[in-house]
């Protein structure tokens, strides 16, 4: 016999039971679960335009996988090497290589809840989402106020001030897009206006705009959720008289860089959001506000109240009278603490 062919023959073999036994040790590797050397997991941000490489790379760096020379053979047979998808991932500690690429194929990404408190304003939001890194905070702002952006929405208004709703969202860093996190809290809003406010406003005098405006305002001014639609009516009365809301929380708004600190010059300084010297409603929202306030505002009390003052505990004392309300004044503010609480109608001048 040919020897040559022999040799041949034999390294085939060879070749073939290498591959075999390769074969068996890659299945062996993919159903192992990798030591788990963090009891909470790993954390990773695979970013787009990531290698193969470098994608393995950082998996094997952080323990998600053992061998990244045999995970890499293994995403390449799988099929799963041009498939992997960026994103914000929780890998929890002693996963397999199948479950980790099985992962990275349908894109399981890390959950942030992200909360929007009822009350907080387009700067605060923008700062509580850039603290999570989910957003660059001057193109959220700048998004929020592109008239473009906003008419895409359906919404005639200068901003979206009022209209980001808050709520409790499901959120994934993934997506890295200011508009489609608008999006998201806008469309919430969206939900709200066809199902409370579309019926309502054939019954109102108030146009969409005022009536996010006008519950912005009790949103900041009341602490009790009962109250809100006697707050409302206070408002919505004052507004029919002609006299003026006489509203902190609008003064402050239109104060830049507010310290925190409301002077009787700050409410004697003339802005589009000081409610004490302009009648009327302010230019638009002064923050988001949620469903309690709004329906306060679509479903007020019936009363002649006119003013209210802050009680020290949350609750207000409201009063249909200038002369009763500065007797109010004097018992719950002047009287208890020496000066008026910052968050009322507390004036005690004549309008």
């Amino acid at each position: 016999m040919n020897q040559g062919w022999v040799l041949r023959f034999v390294k085939v073999v060879a070749a073939a039971g290498s591959f075999v036994g390769f074969l068996v040790a890659l299945n062996f590797f993919i159903y192992s679960r990798t030591p788990a050397t963090n009891s909470k997991g790993v954390n990773l941000v695979l970013e787009r335009g990531m290698s193969l490489s470098e994608i393995i790379q950082k998996l094997e760096k952080n323990d998600v996988v053992e061998n990244g020379e045999l995970f890499k053979w293994y995403m390449f047979l799988d099929g799963a090497a041009s498939r992997a998808r960026a994103g914000d991932y929780y890998f929890r500690p002693g996963l397999t290589p199948h479950q980790v690429v099985r992962l990275l194929m349908t894109g399981d990404f890390k959950v942030y809840e992200v909360r929007i408190p009822e009350g907080w304003n387009l700067k605060e939001v923008a700062d509580y989402l850039a603290g999570m890194q989910l957003i660059d905070k001057e193109k959220f702002l700048a998004r929020c106020h592109d008239a473009v952006f906003i008419q895409s929405f359906g919404l005639n208004v200068s901003s979206l001030e009022g209209y980001l709703f808050p709520n409790t969202y499901k959120v994934y860093r993934n997506i890295r897009s200011e508009e489609e996190l608008i999006a998201k809290f806008v469309y919430a809003f969206k939900g709200v206006q066809n199902l409370y406010m579309a019926p309502q406003l054939k019954k109102t005098d108030l146009t969409q705009e005022q009536i996010i405006t006008l519950a912005s305002i009790v949103e900041k001014e009341a602490r009790r959720k009962e109250e809100r639609p006697l707050i409302a009516s206070v408002f919505l009365n004052r507004l029919k008289k002609g006299i003026p809301l006489a509203a902190d929380p609008t003064v402050i708004y239109g104060i830049p860089n507010f310290n925190g600190n409301l002077t009787r010059r700050d409410l004697e300084t003339p802005s589009p959001y000081n409610t004490y010297l302009n009648k009327g409603l302010p230019p638009g929202p002064i923050a988001n506000p949620g469903l309690a306030s709004i329906r306060a505002v679509l479903f007020p009390a019936e009363t002649d109240f006119l003013y209210f003052v802050a009680r020290g505990d949350g609750s207000h004392q409201f009063s249909r009278t200038l002369e009763e309300h500065n007797q109010a004044v004097y018992k719950y503010q002047i009287g208890l603490r020496g000066r008026p609480e910052k968050s009322a109608i507390t004036e005690s001048r004549p309008q």
